[in-house]
């Protein structure tokens, strides 16, 4: 019956995500799987996606990169990224692209550095849920562009999380404003252009790198979020 539930309790939070319930005390009925989803106090501080900037966050910044040879891990980010994944969270990319709008690269351009980064992180064992990117200038008021909520919120329709249960990260004050408008915990990095908005923007962390960000997300899980592993 318990696995049962487990079953039907991913297909309710989310297909994506790795579930999981811990119980202490007295076992629950779980026949009754609605009463045990409204009070096992499962949800809303349970983090599932981890939301990832591109330049600066993931890989060596780099202004309107756009050949593949140019793509570079930035050190660290394979084993922050395979933490990630080991306690179950989900990963997704988006980035701001205007180098596209701007005439600087195309889509076909583009295609072929993300296919180089997924190359480099399936090299350490590292698989992302998707790329999601916006390809307009700022000046083209478009939906989409971070720190809108366009592309996240695509992204949640077609990945199944909830925005307040997503964590951002990145080196720009767009991402952090993106966050914090989805009512997502935030996370700014030193890398890239993060050292220079570190006093300027009102993330809920700011750390190092990706691996210092991972590390804390390992922590606050432990102590925050619903123990959700042993079933």
């Amino acid at each position: 019956m318990v696995q049962e539930f487990v079953a039907w309790f991913k297909e309710k939070a989310s297909s994506s995500v790795q579930i999981s319930v811990s119980i202490t005390g007295e076992l629950p009925d779980f026949s009754d799987y609605e009463s045990v989803w409204k009070n096992a106090d499962l949800a809303k501080d349970y983090w599932s996606v981890v939301v990832l900037d591109r330049d600066g966050t993931i890989i060596e910044e780099r202004e309107y990169l756009s050949e593949p040879e140019q793509v570079r891990l930035i050190p660290g980010v394979g084993a922050a990224l395979r933490h990630l994944r080991e306690m179950g969270f989900g990963l997704v990319v988006i980035t701001n692209q205007s180098g596209i709008g701007r005439g600087f690269f195309d889509q076909e351009q583009l295609e072929r550095v993300h296919g180089r980064l997924r190359e480099l992180l399936e090299m350490e064992g590292v698989h992302v849920d998707g790329f999601y990117i916006c390809p307009h200038k700022p000046e083209d008021d478009c939906a989409c562009r971070k720190p809108r909520l366009g592309l996240l919120q695509k992204a949640a329709g077609e990945l199944g999380f909830n925005l307040a249960n997503s964590i951002v990260i990145g080196d720009k004050a767009c991402d952090i404003e993106m966050g914090r408008m989805a009512g997502a915990l935030t996370f700014l990095v030193r890398t890239g252009y993060g050292a220079q908005f570190e006093n300027e923007v009102a993330a809920d962390y700011v750390v190092d790198d990706l691996a210092a960000a991972a590390q804390a997300i390992g922590r606050l899980s432990r102590t925050q979020a619903p123990a959700i592993s042993d079933l």
